[in-house]
């Protein structure tokens, strides 16, 4: 699986600790098992580059978009709601 996948997303990976490595690789398979492995690697991949983490509602979503042949517009920033509601945290 591991030479399977892009670059970035094996940079990524190499970087977890162990109970975050294990989540995103669980996140990996189930979204992989249902939407196929090229899919959940290129929904990693895009998640990655934005700066997000692996988590498996983030793949699915993301997930359906590579299978609908590609990006949508980038849709309106909400990270002053992020800060306001999470306390400081931007997601």
């Amino acid at each position: 699986m591991r030479s399977d996948l892009p670059a970035d997303v094996v940079a990524y990976l190499d970087g977890l600790g162990r109970r975050e490595l294990s989540g995103s690789l669980a996140s990996l398979s189930a979204v992989a098992d249902e939407e196929g492995f090229s899919v959940a690697a290129e929904s990693a991949r895009r998640l990655i580059a934005r700066g997000a983490g692996i988590r498996e509602s983030d793949l699915r979503v993301l997930s359906l978009r590579v299978l609908e042949g590609g990006e949508t517009a980038p849709g309106p920033d909400l990270g002053l709601y992020d800060r306001a509601l999470l306390g400081g945290e931007v997601m």
